[in-house]
């Protein structure tokens, strides 16, 4: 057998889990992120911690300005 010189690649997947519990997320998960007091927080979450997300912030959301950066 002849070394051609060239390594074969091993194929490989990328798992992206929920930066709370852990849990397997599907591919193409968008990360979650929020700003707040000059910093910028990103997350990966599944749909159900995002809902838990969404359900704290909703008030203070809701009487909040909106604004461009």
């Amino acid at each position: 057998m002849k070394c051609t010189g060239t390594i074969p690649r091993m194929a490989t997947k990328t798992i992206i889990t929920d930066d709370l519990d852990g849990s397997e997320l599907p591919e193409g998960t968008v990360e979650t992120v929020l700003a707040l007091d000059g910093r910028l927080y990103r997350w990966h979450l599944s749909p159900s911690n995002r809902k838990k997300l969404d359900g704290v912030l909703a008030p203070f959301i809701e009487g909040a300005r909106t604004s461009q950066r």
